[in-house]
């Protein structure tokens, strides 16, 4: 329970977002992925050397609300790295343009400086 109360001061959980561990410096993701993971596993394995009648009630108060957090951290550490990951791709390889716009050209469509001209002289003032 020392290191649940520890790892949760942290940040509270419902504060996590994709933002809160760095997965660029420090290793700082890896690092609170694996806390919150040998954490999680040494709860599951003492639940199942637990007598049965106790288990219901360590599951309740202490293997959920673990499991819980240490998946949640996992989800948002992952969301983290696949946003990573989409903004170095994004820089190294441009977005191809949308075909709805392929076949359009921009030199066809009048600016709105050359309109705002042409309706000036049309009208007399210059």
């Amino acid at each position: 329970m020392e290191d649940y109360t520890r790892y949760n001061g942290r940040r509270k959980p419902e504060l996590i977002d994709p933002s809160t561990f760095s997965v660029r410096n420090y290793h700082e993701a890896d690092r609170v992925y694996d806390e919150w993971k040998s954490l999680s596993d040494r709860v599951d394995e003492l639940a199942k050397q637990l007598p049965a009648d106790e288990r219901a009630s360590y599951f309740e108060l202490i293997q959920y609300p673990v499991d819980a957090c240490a998946n949640l951290t996992e989800m948002y550490i992952a969301a983290a790295r696949i946003q990573m990951i989409s903004y170095l791709r994004s820089i190294r390889e441009p977005m191809p343009m949308p075909t709805r716009y392929a076949g359009v050209s921009t030199t066809t469509q009048p600016s709105a400086m050359s309109t705002i001209t042409n309706c000036s002289t049309a009208s007399g003032t210059t």
